[in-house]
């Protein structure tokens, strides 16, 4: 079976819908070798699938193609109590190739080198200081999301407060950011986005155009609790695409355009699958 076009899994290990075949197609024997009631699906990428087993707390890539399994260092190096996603740089037979995983508490980050680390290395601060009028308020930073973009060999991330952060991570005995938003002046919100913003949750995306390198945040707007009787846990109700602008070590996002003029100017190939 043919791997060039993406497959989108309906059950755990087995059964895929072939986005370019449409149809469903199933793999012999699934991955029942390898998961079990306690393991969870955490990510996939560049035709592997990431597993965790949150009662042995083991962390693994298996490929359902060829049923290779590359175990990961154990979570127990880091103070997580489960993972929440995992992304692999590039295929873990590359020796360059980084594993990412969000994980819980409050969705921090770290990664290895798949077969050449031993452990964990944490990335990213796990808090977030506004200085108020009221004085310091410190949060939990809250990674919100992450890609890789191997084209610029750059991982980029996103937190719940709007930071972008774009992570060297060549060397991984010294992980670095080489450019954020940090020093961005401050978005100015009219009085409609701002009663928009309160009565609507606002999910972050990371997305990757790996044709031309370019990096994208998408935001999805959800209404919760929709319909008589909360017949619907949520609902989307639109969405807004930005490029992520870099000049020099800082930059910002291209929120001064509107989104109607900016998907104008997005080829109508160009589609983004999210999670």
């Amino acid at each position: 079976m043919g791997c060039s076009s993406p497959l989108l899994m309906i059950d755990m290990l087995h059964s895929f819908y072939s986005l370019a075949e449409k149809k469903v197609v199933s793999i012999g024997g699934g991955g029942g070798e390898v998961t079990d009631d306690d393991t969870e699906l955490v990510g996939s990428s560049h035709g592997w699938v990431a597993l965790f087993n949150e009662r042995s707390g083991d962390v693994f890539l298996w490929n359902p193609i060829s049923r290779r399994r590359i175990n990961l260092p154990p979570i127990d190096t880091l103070p997580a109590k489960a993972v929440i996603k995992v992304i692999l740089s590039s295929s873990p037979d590359e020796s360059e190739c980084r594993v990412v995983m969000s994980y819980v508490p409050e969705n921090r980050l770290a990664f290895c080198c798949p077969g050449g680390s031993n452990e964990w290395t944490p990335i990213g601060a796990w808090f977030h200081v506004d200085e108020e009028e009221d004085g310091v308020k410190i949060r939990a930073r809250v990674y919100e999301d992450f890609a890789y973009c191997k084209g610029q060999n750059r991982l980029f991330c996103v937190t719940q407060f709007g930071d972008l952060e774009r992570w060297d991570l060549g060397d991984p005995s010294s992980p670095r950011i080489d450019w954020s938003n940090e020093e961005d002046e401050e978005v100015m919100y009219t009085d409609s986005e701002l009663e928009e913003a309160i009565s609507l949750i606002t999910l972050k995306y990371i997305v990757v155009d790996e044709q031309s390198n370019r990096v994208f945040i998408v935001e999805r707007k959800i209404v919760m609790h929709v319909g008589p009787d909360d017949t619907y846990p949520y609902k989307t109700v639109g969405f807004k695409v930005y490029k992520i602008e870099m000049d020099g070590p800082t930059g910002s996002l291209d929120a001064r355009t509107e989104p109607s003029a900016y998907h104008r100017r997005i080829p109508d190939t160009w589609t983004a699958l999210l999670g």
